[in-house]
């Protein structure tokens, strides 16, 4: 009988012990969970936070794309405006020249080639004007990209860092 009242001492001490570390673990169970919940909260909100701060970004970015596009069409009328005034007068010096009647001694060899020279010279003179508004374009272009990259970017450090 001294055996099974032990045992059974040693199932109250035993079962006692269970119930506290029960307890202890539904204490520490519940305090992680409302820990995780804290973080999970903040991290929403920082999230919020950041994505308010990009949609302000991107309208801000959407306004000036807006005038960048209204400065590109300005520039490419001025250019076919510039273009049309060129052609035009090299037409009509081209088509004065035409009804004009050959100096003497002057070959309409000679002629075709003083207006071809003219006409590559032009043709050079546009090409390097185009140049220079692709240049203009590309400029533009990598300073409107360049903070979307760089926002992107420190988004994914953001995430990583968390």
């Amino acid at each position: 009988m001294e055996m099974k009242t032990l045992l059974h001492e040693l199932l109250a001490a035993f079962g006692a012990d269970l119930k506290g570390t029960e307890k202890q673990l539904k204490q520490s169970i519940a305090d992680v969970g409302s820990e995780f919940r804290g973080t999970l909260k903040r991290v929403q909100t920082s999230l919020g936070d950041n994505n308010s701060g990009l949609r302000t970004l991107l309208e801000q970015q959407s306004e000036q794309i807006a005038a960048l596009n209204l400065s590109i069409d300005d520039r490419f009328n001025e250019l076919r405006s510039f273009r049309e005034k060129t052609v035009d007068g090299l037409s009509d010096n081209a088509g004065a020249k035409d009804h004009e009647p050959l100096a003497q001694g002057e070959e309409p060899e000679e002629v075709i080639h003083e207006r071809d020279v003219r006409l590559e010279a032009a043709i050079r003179r546009l090409d390097s004007k185009n140049r220079l508004i692709q240049w203009h374009l590309g400029i533009i272009s990598v300073g409107v990209a360049f903070p979307f990259v760089r926002g992107a970017f420190e988004q994914i450090l953001a995430l990583c860092q968390h």
